[in-house]
């Protein structure tokens, strides 16, 4: 994501790239769970 640290514009478009960031990681956590809860419950 860009480093132009003077303009205002990019700035906006570097949060909101952090904010989406964000919630594909909680996304990608809550699918790993729900793996991790899987296989447990099939060795089970």
């Amino acid at each position: 994501i860009g480093g132009g640290g003077g303009d205002g514009g990019d700035d906006g478009d570097t949060v909101s790239a952090w904010a989406e960031l964000r919630v594909v990681k909680k996304k990608m956590l809550r699918e790993r769970m729900r793996m991790v809860r899987g296989t447990i419950y099939r060795k089970i």
